[in-house]
């Protein structure tokens, strides 16, 4: 067993055909064999205090990065362009509300609106959270009554907007950043920029993206 950290000498790979190698545990376990089977010493070695295993962590907790304000990593977003949070969604409403909740509640961008992309919800509490949460001047429900393609839910919601800066948020995702929206901002507005990603993590505080 080679685990999924696996350091190589270039010399045993250079006598293997990778050019459509594709790693997985088997694959790297097989290139290890192949790639040592004449070497004369015992190559394999085992580091026990390189990396730590990760056992199971019961969730006892609900992680929080330490706050940072937005000037002290990147360039402010003074002027607030206008921003379309875009959520698409279907029933739900244990992680929908959640989301929706601290956005409301946690941001301290203030030019911004939150467009739920209802793909055809059925259930009788979400549908009368989406007539409470309405109410809110910052919120507005769109009604996608197609079936499910995220891409196009999303490209249907762009259309609706016209707003300078969008963002595409998963349902289950819960801000837990004061500035998230100034941190996205004052990214996307610069000229060599294009698409910025969040940093997002598990509840245990595990990174599960580390950002683009």
């Amino acid at each position: 067993y080679t685990g999924r950290s696996v350091v190589f000498a270039s010399k045993h790979l250079k006598k293997l055909d990778l050019a459509y190698f594709f790693p997985s545990l088997a694959s790297i376990g097989k290139i290890l064999g192949e790639a040592i089977i004449d070497e004369p010493s015992s190559p394999v070695k085992h580091v026990h205090a390189m990396c730590f295993h990760r056992g199971y962590e019961p969730l006892t907790y609900r992680f929080r990065p330490p706050e940072k304000k937005i000037t002290d990593k990147w360039p402010s977003a003074d002027d607030e362009p206008s921003v379309d949070i875009l959520i698409p969604t279907r029933d739900k409403l244990e992680i929908l509300e959640p989301c929706i909740r601290s956005i409301l509640d946690k941001s301290t961008y203030s030019n911004f609106v939150v467009s739920i992309l209802d793909n055809e919800s059925q259930e009788q509490e979400t549908l009368e959270f989406f007539n409470k949460i309405e109410a809110h001047p910052q919120v507005r429900v769109l009604k996608f009554p197609y079936p499910f393609n995220y891409s196009a839910i999303n490209n249907f919601g762009a259309r609706q907007s016209t707003s300078e800066i969008l963002i595409l948020l998963n349902n289950d995702i819960e801000v837990i950043s004061l500035h998230w929206i100034e941190a996205l901002v004052s990214q996307a507005v610069q000229p060599n920029i294009g698409c910025v990603g969040a940093k997002l993590y598990y509840p245990n505080g595990w990174i599960q993206h580390a950002g683009v």
